[in-house]
């Protein structure tokens, strides 16, 4: 399994209190489908092969400082969206692969969904509300909504990251994974050092129904 990734980044500060980042990246090289838990449930007349990868991911976040209007706290809103391609999984073969590979992710953009999703094969969209209540404490209020970028085949059995208790998953008629809310705190211990502490709720669409032969948890 090879991904080679290269990408490019503009930021614009031109409006004064306004930061507009814009950023696109292309992963290539080989997939591997015996690293992928998901490649065992395609169908065997369209088994998943060693093909070449070709996957996309974009970012769009416009950041607008509010000092100007609120003089404490410094607030900020921001608005993000997120694309990281996804592969069909029913058109695999030797055509190439088109899922992103999250690598080594430095940053989290709704963390519940990541968590389920693997930071792949998605849309999401969000605003972020920030504020320095204290010189050393930073809090942030953020809102999510995800949904497929490839929707799994309705009834499909599909293998999501990071769910306890239930493995295998059947896909529903929806490509809409669901909200997200997360408050965070931040807290600057040292220049060097930073304590967090978050908490985050999703409430998920019907695109996905947990049952599995070792759990018959139903969400």
């Amino acid at each position: 399994d090879v991904v080679n990734t290269v990408g490019v980044r503009a930021v614009n500060k031109s409006v004064k209190n306004l930061v507009l980042d814009v950023q696109g990246a292309y992963q290539f090289g080989t997939y591997n489908p015996k690293i992928d838990p998901n490649a065992r449930f395609i169908s065997a007349t369209d088994r998943a092969e060693t093909s070449p990868r070709s996957a996309w991911g974009a970012e769009v976040i416009a950041m607008y400082d509010l000092k100007d209007i609120i003089a404490t706290w410094e607030p900020s809103i921001t608005g993000a969206y997120v694309y990281l391609s996804g592969e069909s999984r029913d058109k695999t073969g030797k055509k190439s692969y088109k899922g992103w590979d999250p690598m080594f992710e430095d940053q989290t953009f709704g963390h519940l969904i990541n968590a389920v999703m693997g930071f792949s094969n998605v849309h999401l969209v969000g605003a972020s509300l920030k504020a320095k209540p204290a010189t050393d404490i930073t809090a942030k209020l953020d809102y999510v909504v995800g949904w497929f970028a490839k929707r799994y085949p309705e009834g499909r059995a599909a293998i999501l990251s990071g769910v306890s208790g239930a493995r295998q998953f059947t896909m529903g008629k929806t490509p809409l994974i669901g909200h997200e809310i997360d408050a965070t705190l931040l807290y600057d211990y040292t220049e060097d050092v930073q304590l967090s502490l978050l908490g985050g709720i999703l409430l998920p669409a019907k695109s996905i129904n947990a049952r599995s032969a070792t759990d018959p948890f139903r969400q």
